[in-house]
């Protein structure tokens, strides 16, 4: 079966193995308030931010889920503007100047992402006032210009091939001066540090891997998708402006979808469709070889 959902999406090569490593060194009896346990989330973070590429001007806090963390800050910031792609891909970019944070997502569900020089124009254009995006399609494919965001929202069960149940704030000091919600250091007591040692070993088959690598697949990856859509009789790519095309989350709409779903059920994969749409995911963990059977299955429906 290849999981090309969204999310939970497709488990990452290596997850089972990092799991029994992780029962293996008794990780789930390891109490949150430990050393061990801050020793371990320290360690993860690290990892992290060396994959990404996080400034030490960045804090990183993991959370069970991140939906509880956005709300409240959307509840203490008293005064919030969540920017849809629509709102910030228009030339003559407006604001609400009554906002102190503006929310937004670097890729949507429809298939777009924001190019990168959006972040510093809403930078310019709302001063010194918080700035959060939730990039839980696009890390770690996307590159972030993080001078120009005070805090990252993303969920593991995305692009980094995690079983649902973990997720993370990239804060910086701005944030943590206005909205105090965690203690740098702290752990969570609802944190599954399982999960949070699982995602450790996932990292670092990451940096082994290597940013640039992984990066270049995804690329590989959607290009040869894009190119099959781009010429295809029956079925088309949602977005048709190139420039905003997401890497990791492609989008496409067919007349027959339902024969579509039904080639590609009988080839034991599974995507996102809603009415005559599908959008296929694309992580680390789908590889090169998945996507060109794809592109195989599509190519055949005539």
């Amino acid at each position: 079966m290849i999981n090309l959902q969204t999310g939970p999406s497709q488990l990452f090569h290596s997850v089972r193995d990092h799991v029994r490593q992780a029962f293996k060194l008794r990780i789930p009896e390891m109490l949150p308030e430990s050393d061990e346990a801050r020793e371990l989330v320290q360690q993860v973070a690290k990892q992290l931010k060396t994959l990404l590429d996080i400034p030490n001007t960045h804090d990183v806090l993991f959370l069970p889920e991140t939906a509880s963390f956005v709300d409240e800050a959307i509840r203490v910031s008293s005064g919030n503007s969540l920017l849809s792609h629509d709102d910030l891909l228009t030339e003559d970019l407006t604001t609400d100047n009554n906002a102190k944070l503006f929310i937004t997502r670097h890729t949507e569900r429809s298939g777009t992402s924001l190019p990168q020089n959006t972040f510093a124009r809403l930078r310019e254009k709302v001063n010194d006032k918080l700035v959060a995006v939730d990039a839980s399609l696009a890390w770690p494919y996307a590159s972030l210009p993080l001078e120009s965001v005070d805090a990252v929202f993303l969920e593991f069960h995305f692009g980094f091939g995690m079983p649902a149940g973990l997720g993370a704030a990239v804060v910086n000091e701005r944030w943590q001066q206005n909205l105090p919600l965690s203690k740098p250091g702290a752990i969570h007591p609802a944190l599954n540090l399982t999960w949070v040692s699982v995602l450790g070993g996932v990292l670092g088959d990451m940096l082994s891997r290597g940013i640039i690598t992984i990066r270049r697949e995804i690329e590989y990856k959607s290009s040869l998708l894009y190119h099959l859509l781009d010429q295809h009789p029956l079925i088309q790519p949602i977005v048709k402006e190139k420039a905003i095309r997401s890497r990791t989350l492609i989008g496409a709409r067919s007349g027959d979808i339902g024969r579509v779903e039904s080639e590609l059920r009988k080839h034991a994969i599974s995507a996102c469709f809603m009415g005559n749409n599908v959008w296929f995911a694309n992580f680390p963990s789908h590889s090169k070889e998945q996507y060109e059977r794809l592109a195989d299955i599509l190519s055949a429906i005539r």
